[in-house]
Parts: structure tokens; C-alpha cells; sequence
């Protein structure tokens, strides 16, 4: 049987025991588990806690391949591990994005570093952490050497325009348009869609973000992006269709329903968009792997280094700062990864001004994938 990590029922965030292969519980990782658990609203999310889990898990299933577990309990494992075992825990796992791979060695830092301070706590003799002594594994420090999948905007009307239902292009769209993270915009409900009268012809809308950033401890961190009218004017549309006005389960106009709902009146959620828009692009005849929900925050951030926001490339990378909702900027530009030579062009694009504007960007894909 593998390592398992028990969720206690019924509890909320879940409480975690980790089991090795033997039924056996693992104390260290159980402990941790739990300290983190503790920390939920103060530093950490509660996805972050099973995203720790589901890390860790995957951590010790590759740790008892490089021990003979007749011998070593798997507590007694992580205790005796080395800098060549993570290495070749990482190496292992070489198929996985470096972004993946980096998260992942965070982690074990995360984890190790508690376990050292533990272990001076404990009086365990003879504890080496693997990453005492400012060790790194082979994955970090290379993550922003990347260039981003930018997806293009041919591409990206391929893709909405093999999408199956309205619900689901007009959710795309919207990820597409205000650069929002998936779990800022499933939480979305009809009184978070600003009142603005279209009559005036403005060319951009404020959205105000209020829930799901990623503020400390998973708490908002509330910020202003932005959406092109094309888009709001297409979001506005589809809440007067009979499918999204009489939903099941919904009342026509409540204040507190799901801006964005899929056919079956379920709300729009990460697993069920990041399916459809794989196969559209599957249907397209395009790369699924460059779809999913995330993809178009990247390419929202392209789009804005690309438009009439800012005076420069520096100036521009503010601008996607702010909507994105970053507070650092290295952080934006990871976003934006692209060659030098690229940002000259930006630096000399005045004539390319209007041909780039993210209001015409966004209205040519609206108008066509209807």
C-alpha cells in the first residue's frame, strides 16, 4: 500500500496523519503538517496546506526508494537524507516544469527548516539537514531564465472560438481580459460586476478584486484591474440569456450568484474550464499543454507590455504590476519573460501605438469568436 495522507472527516482545514507503506504513522511530516495547519489565516492558505500535503506525500514516496525500508523507518529516512538524495528526488522528476520543480524545493525548505529547529528542540543528535549550510537543489535559481508561453492572439481565438457553449468563451474571455487569477474569478458573484452605463462609450472598466488574491494567509488583498468594454458588453450579453437567467438552483437576479456559470448551472470552476479549454485547443489543432486558465493571466501581462499603458517597457511592467496584483516587480516580469531585442521594439513603438492598443486587442477577439 503507498504512503498515504489521512484527512481527518470533518474537519475544516483538514487535519492530516501521514501514513508509510507499512500503516504506520510518520511523525515528523504529521507534525509539520499540523504546524502549518495552525498558521491558516496568519501566514498560509488553506489550499496551501494541502498543496504541503500532496508535496510532502510525493517527497517520501521517492525517499523510500532510495532507502531499503526493512531497515528505516520513514521518520528515520528523512532524518538521514542528504543533498545527493534530494538532487536525485529532483533529477527524478525532470519531466515536470521547472516552475513545478521550484515549488517543490521550496517546500522541502520550508519542511527541513522546521524539522532543524525541531530537532534542537528535541535534542535529536547527530541532524544534518540536507539544505544547512545554504545548499540548493539543481532546479532553483534558474526559473526566471524562461521566456513565457505567450499564446497568441490567432491562437486564442482558435481555441474560444472551438469551445463548446457561450458560458465557457465568455468565462475565457474574461480571464483573458482582466488578468485575474482562477481563484480570484470563480468567487466572482453578479454584485462584484461594476454598474457602469455604456451609453458614455468608455473603452476600459475598473474591477474592483476584493476575494481570493493571494494576500497573507490566503486573506484579500484588494486591487483594481481593468476590462475592456467589449468584453463586459459580451459578460452583460450572456447574463441575459434564458441559460444563465433561469439556472437551476439560482434565483434570476440574485446579488449573490455566480457571475460565471457553466451549462449545467454549476459555478465555473479550475478543473472544469482547464478540461474544455485543453480539448478546444485539442479540436484547434493547437498544443493543449499551452491552455489552461493561467496561460492567459501570462498573456494578459503581454498584452498590456504591448498596449498604449506606459511610456516605456519599465513603465508598462508597472502597469501590468498593478493589475496583476503583484508586489514585486521581478515577480511581473517572470510573467513576461521575453529576449532584450523585444524590448527595444516596445521602446520604439509610438508608431505601433494604436495598431497595439489593448482595447482593439480585446475587441478583435470578441468580435471574432462570437
Amino acid at each position: 500500500m503507498p504512503i498515504t495522507t489521512f484527512k481527518l472527516p470533518g474537519t475544516h482545514p483538514p487535519v492530516y496523519t501521514v501514513f508509510d507503506k507499512q500503516q504506520r504513522v510518520c511523525e515528523y511530516p504529521t507534525l509539520w503538517l499540523n504546524h502549518i495547519r495552525k498558521q491558516i489565516g496568519i501566514n498560509v492558505s488553506h489550499q496551501s496546506l494541502i498543496h504541503y500535503a500532496k508535496v510532502i506525500k510525493y517527497f517520501l514516496e521517492s525517499l523510500t526508494d532510495l532507502f531499503d525500508n526493512r531497515i528505516f523507518t520513514l521518520d528515520e529516512m528523512i532524518l538521514y537524507a542528504t543533498e545527493e538524495h534530494i538532487t536525485s528526488i529532483m533529477q527524478k522528476y525532470n519531466h515536470l516544469s521547472r516552475s513545478t520543480l521550484n515549488n517543490r524545493d521550496l517546500i522541502l525548505i520550508k519542511f527541513y527548516k522546521w524539522l532543524e529547529e525541531d530537532a534542537l528542540r528535541q535534542g535529536i543528535p547527530d541532524f544534518r539537514s540536507p539544505y544547512s549550510g545554504g545548499f540548493k537543489s539543481l532546479v532553483r535559481g534558474r526559473i526566471v531564465d524562461n521566456p513565457c508561453k505567450y499564446i497568441t492572439s490567432e491562437e486564442i481565438i482558435a481555441m474560444i472560438n472551438c469551445l463548446l457553449t457561450e458560458e465557457a468563451k465568455v468565462f475565457c474571455l474574461f480571464l483573458l481580459a482582466s488578468g485575474l487569477r482562477i481563484g480570484e474569478a470563480e468567487g466572482l458573484i453578479l454584485k462584484d460586476l461594476p454598474k457602469i452605463d455604456l451609453t458614455c462609450q468608455p473603452e476600459y472598466i475598473t474591477f474592483p478584486v476584493l476575494r481570493g488574491g493571494k494576500g497573507p494567509g490566503g486573506r484579500a488583498k484588494p486591487r483594481d484591474t481593468i476590462i475592456a468594454s467589449p468584453v463586459y458588453s459580451r459578460i452583460l450579453n450572456y447574463h441575459v440569456t434564458d441559460e444563465y437567467r433561469f439556472a437551476p438552483g439560482w434565483p434570476v437576479s440574485s446579488p449573490t450568484k455566480p457571475l460565471f456559470l457553466t451549462i449545467n448551472g454549476r459555478p465555473q470552476r479550475r478543473e472544469n474550464i482547464s478540461k474544455k479549454m485543453k480539448a478546444a485547443a485539442k479540436r484547434a489543432g493547437l498544443d493543449p499543454s499551452k491552455f489552461h486558465p493561467h496561460a492567459f493571466r501570462h498573456s494578459f501581462a503581454m498584452f498590456i507590455l504591448r498596449s498604449e499603458f506606459g511610456d516605456s517597457y519599465i513603465d508598462s511592467l508597472l502597469h501590468a504590476m498593478a493589475f496583476l496584483g503583484h508586489n514585486n516587480p521581478r515577480t511581473t516580469s517572470r510573467y513576461a519573460r521575453i529576449p532584450l531585442v523585444i524590448i527595444d521594439n516596445f521602446e520604439k513603438r509610438q508608431s505601433e501605438i494604436v495598431d497595439n492598443r489593448f482595447y482593439e486587442e480585446m475587441k478583435h477577439i470578441c468580435m471574432a469568436t462570437i
